[in-house]
C-alpha cells in the first residue's frame, strides 16, 4: 500500500509497546505487556481495520478483473462461490484475521432452496433472508416514517 518504513515502525511501536494493569481489590497491579491484539477502545483500532479491509477489497477487485469471481452471482455458479471462499481463506492467512463462518450468512434472491442449502453447507454459514438485522437495525424491511412523523402521529393521537 506504499507506507514508508518510518510510518510502519511508528504504528508497530504503538501496538506492541502498550502496557496494562488491572485493579485487584481496588489497587492497580504491576503493569504488564499485552501478548497480542489491540486494546479495546484503542483509537488506532478502527483505522488499522480499515487499512486491512482495504486489502481485502483490492483482492476481490483483482479476482473480478481476472475472472475468478463475479461481482453478482447469476445462476448456479458453484465455482465462483468456491473462489470467494478461497479468496477469504487467503485473506485470513495474509492478515492474521479469522472470518467466523458460523456467524456469517448467505443471502440469496430467487434461488432454488436445495442449491442454497448445499452452498451454505459448503461455505459453513447459515442462510438468511433480506429481512435481516445489522447492528440492531432491520435491513430489507419496509421503511418506517421518520422520527418526526412518529412524534407528530403520537401527539395527534394524544389530543383525541
Amino acid at each position: 500500500m506504499g507506507f514508508g518504513l518510518t510510518w510502519r515502525a511508528s504504528v508497530k511501536e504503538c501496538v506492541t509497546t502498550a502496557s496494562m494493569s488491572v485493579l485487584i481489590n481496588g489497587s492497580p497491579s504491576k503493569p504488564f505487556k499485552m501478548k497480542r491484539g489491540l486494546r479495546q477502545g484503542d483509537p488506532l483500532s478502527p483505522f488499522l481495520f480499515v487499512l486491512v479491509v482495504d486489502v481485502l477489497h483490492m483482492m476481490v477487485g483483482e479476482a473480478v478483473r481476472n475472472g475468478r469471481v463475479s461481482p453478482l452471482l447469476v445462476g448456479r455458479d458453484m465455482e465462483t462461490i468456491l473462489n470467494y471462499k478461497r479468496l477469504l481463506r487467503g485473506f485470513e492467512l495474509m492478515s492474521g484475521l479469522t472470518i467466523n463462518f458460523d456467524k456469517s450468512n448467505m443471502i440469496s434472491v430467487n434461488c432454488e432452496q436445495e442449491w442454497v442449502t448445499s452452498m451454505c453447507g459448503l461455505l459453513g454459514c447459515a442462510e438468511a433472508s433480506l429481512l435481516i438485522r445489522y447492528l440492531g437495525i432491520p435491513l430489507g424491511a419496509k421503511c418506517k416514517p421518520s422520527v418526526g412523523e412518529d412524534l407528530e402521529t403520537d401527539h395527534r393521537q394524544g389530543e383525541r
